[in-house]
């Protein structure tokens, strides 16, 4: 998602280096694909541990943490569609 995110911001003509709305896209856009990362790697490790490990009751904290950095995740790109999307109509 956040390469395609990438891809339609490049699509869309924006200049980074010209308009401060494009480098506040370019600079959630960097955010929320740090945090989609982010999890993945919490998930990939979550997995692996029950796999591995499966009667090791830690684990259920790992999934835990994974999950609760997924829905961080999630709130992270809601508010970057809110801001890319919804503002800009809002406020022009």
């Amino acid at each position: 998602m956040t390469w395609l995110a990438v891809a339609l911001w490049r699509e869309a003509g924006l200049d980074a280096a010209r308009s401060a709305y494009a480098s506040s896209v370019l600079l959630l856009l960097g955010f929320a694909g740090v945090v989609a990362a982010s999890a993945s790697g919490m998930l990939v490790a979550a997995q692996l541990w029950a796999w591995l490990r499966a009667e090791d009751p830690r684990g259920r904290g790992v999934a835990l943490n994974a999950s609760l950095v997924c829905y961080a995740a999630a709130a992270t790109w809601l508010t970057v569609v809110a801001a890319v999307y919804a503002w800009p109509r809002v406020a022009g």
